[in-house]
């Protein structure tokens, strides 16, 4: 007949499992976050790359912005939504959101924002504004 392990031995297994089973878990979330990550990451891209869809209604109106250190923004109104060409060759198509004072318009997960009022506009990525004092061409 065997001889049973000794209770040392067996908590000294159970002390090893619960290691082996704890780094397996860690791994296991650090391969999830990194997946995560790059979820996110092709999602903002296809967000800004996917070319924009043709928008079933016609255009309300057209707008050219001038924007400091020479930048501008071609936008194309519609009922809800607007179209962005940036002078940097990224196109946006957003949706109108909620707004205290003036229009915004943003992505789905707010990462780019149009915000514009009266004849002025400005755009914000994340908590930067990279297209500021935008005034709006040829009115």
């Amino acid at each position: 007949m065997p001889k049973a392990p000794s209770p040392s031995t067996r908590l000294s297994f159970l002390r090893v499992m619960m290691i082996v089973n704890f780094a397996f878990l860690c791994l296991l979330a650090l391969g999830l976050y990194r997946v995560k990550k790059q979820l996110l990451s092709l999602q903002s891209i296809v967000t800004q790359q996917t070319a924009s869809p043709v928008p079933s209604a016609p255009a309300i109106v057209n707008v050219s912005y001038s924007c400091d250190n020479r930048k501008t923004i071609q936008a194309t109104y519609f009922d809800g939504r607007v179209e962005l060409e940036l002078s940097d060759g990224r196109s946006w198509l957003l949706m109108q959101g909620m707004s205290g004072s003036g229009v915004r318009y943003t992505n789905d997960n707010e990462s780019f924002t149009f915000w514009s009022k009266g004849s002025t506009a400005f755009i914000e990525e994340g908590t930067t504004t990279t297209y500021n004092n935008c005034t709006q061409q040829g009115s």
